[in-house]
């Protein structure tokens, strides 16, 4: 959570429901949901003010994002403060997970390029992904030594 700014909803909501929800960014929406980072009234919905859809599932207190389409369900653990920077470190525990059917493989790998997942760094910078392969399991032993670190 960013430094007090004197005005917190998010946080006020999480302390409040005890939960929260991640949900998926897709490039068809990514946008949209850079804007809900902005510092709305709290009487605003974010979910109005960008065209979203709220979307429940049975008791969880904190809407989906039903244009979203991976989604987690995380109930509050723990708040830390970090007086390094005056942020706060949110430790949560996945609840449900909700995921398109069509990313979901055999062995229960999601494929977030199935989901046209994108990527953020930083505050404003937003990035397609594109898997390089699928590894084994790391063991000490497993590991080529003659590779070098950059690639060649």
């Amino acid at each position: 959570m960013r430094p007090d700014n004197g005005s917190r909803h998010t946080l006020d909501n999480i302390i409040c429901t005890k939960c929260y929800t991640i949900n998926q960014v897709s490039a068809k929406f990514y946008n949209s949901a850079h804007q809900s980072s902005a510092r709305y009234e709290k009487t605003q919905s974010e979910f109005t003010q960008l065209g979203f859809s709220e979307h429940y599932l049975g008791n969880i207190k904190a809407p989906f994002v039903k244009e979203s389409r991976l989604k987690y369900a995380v109930k509050l653990k723990e708040i830390m403060p970090v007086s390094l920077n005056d942020t706060l470190f949110i430790i949560g525990e996945i609840t449900h997970i909700i995921c398109d059917k069509v990313a979901i493989k055999d062995d229960g790998y999601i494929d977030i390029e199935a989901l046209e997942t994108v990527t953020v760094s930083g505050l404003d910078s937003y990035h397609k992904s594109e898997r390089l392969t699928r590894l084994s399991y790391a063991k000490p032993e497993s590991f080529a030594t003659d590779i070098s670190l950059n690639g060649t």
